[in-house]
C-alpha cells in the first residue's frame, strides 16, 4: 500500500509539472501561493494571479511572444530545451524578494529548473528568455558574458543607449575597476545600474566586432583568448570604441 502511494504521488507531479527533476523552482513558488491560473502555450505554461495585471492585460501573449521572438533571434536559437517551461507573472516585486539575493527584484530565471518569475512590466522585455534559451542550450558562462548578452537584447538599458550610458559611466568613474566585472564575487559589489548595462555594452561590442560564432566560443570558453585579446586589450579597445558616443542626453536613473 505504501509503494502504490508513492508511485501515485509521483505519477501526479509528473501530471503537474512534467517531471521530479526538472520545476523545482516552480514547485517551490507553488509551496508559497498554491493559488494560479493556468495555461498551456506552444513554448511555456503561463501562471498568474486572478484579478491580477496579468489577468487583466489583453496584450499580455502579444507581449510575452514578441519577446521571446527577440531572444530567439539574438541567441539564434529556435527552441527552448526543454519546452514548456513554467513563466510565473506577479504584480509586485516583493513576491520575488524572498526568491532573489541579488537585489534585483524584476525578474527571475532557474533554467535548471526550467522556470521564470518575473512581474508583469518586464513580460514584454527579451531578458529573461535570453537567460533560459542560452544557458539552456549552451550552459552555464561567466556573469557578465550572460548577463551582458541578456542586456544586449534589450537594446537598452531602463531606456538608456548602451554604448553611450557606458560612456557616461567610464567618463564619471563610476566603476572603480572594470575588472571587477570579470570576477563572478567582485560583479555583485557593483551596482546593478552599472554592472549590467556596461556587460551589454561589452557583449555588443564583443558580437558586432568578431561576430556571433566568436561570441559562442566566448560562452563556453570563457577566455578573451578566443579572439586573440588578453582581459586589458579588450577593455582598452571597447573603451576607444564607446567613447566616440555622446553623453549629453544621458540622464541618470536610479
Amino acid at each position: 500500500m505504501q509503494l502504490f502511494v508513492r508511485i501515485l504521488w509521483f505519477s501526479c507531479l509528473i501530471l503537474v509539472f512534467g517531471s521530479c527533476t526538472s520545476y523545482r523552482f516552480s514547485r517551490k513558488i507553488q509551496r508559497k501561493d498554491a493559488n494560479w491560473i493556468q495555461t498551456q502555450h506552444k513554448n511555456y505554461i503561463l501562471f498568474y494571479k486572478p484579478q491580477s495585471l496579468a489577468a487583466n492585460d489583453p496584450k499580455l501573449l502579444r507581449k510575452i511572444d514578441s519577446a521571446i521572438l527577440v531572444a530567439q533571434r539574438i541567441t539564434q536559437l529556435d527552441s527552448f530545451k526543454n519546452a514548456p517551461f513554467h513563466l510565473y507573472i506577479v504584480d509586485n516585486p516583493d513576491f520575488i524578494k524572498p526568491f532573489e539575493k541579488e537585489g534585483r527584484y524584476e525578474g527571475l530565471t532557474y533554467p535548471k529548473s526550467n522556470t521564470i518569475l518575473q512581474i508583469h512590466r518586464m513580460a514584454g522585455n527579451s531578458h529573461e528568455y535570453v537567460h533560459l534559451l542560452s544557458i539552456g542550450n549552451w550552459g552555464e558562462t561567466e556573469k557578465w558574458i550572460k548577463e551582458g548578452s541578456a542586456v544586449y537584447s534589450e537594446v537598452t538599458y531602463k531606456t538608456l543607449p548602451l554604448h553611450p550610458y557606458a560612456n557616461f559611466v567610464l567618463k564619471n568613474n563610476k566603476i572603480a575597476d572594470l575588472d571587477m566585472l570579470f570576477q563572478e564575487k567582485k560583479f555583485y559589489k557593483i551596482p546593478s545600474k552599472y554592472s549590467y548595462p556596461i556587460s551589454g555594452s561589452l557583449v555588443r561590442y564583443f558580437i558586432e566586432t568578431y561576430g556571433f560564432e566568436k561570441f559562442k566560443q566566448l560562452w563556453n570558453e570563457q577566455n578573451l583568448s578566443v579572439i586573440g585579446k588578453t582581459q586589458t586589450e579588450f577593455l582598452n579597445e571597447w573603451k576607444l570604441y564607446v567613447q566616440k558616443f555622446p553623453t549629453h542626453m544621458i540622464i541618470e536613473k536610479n
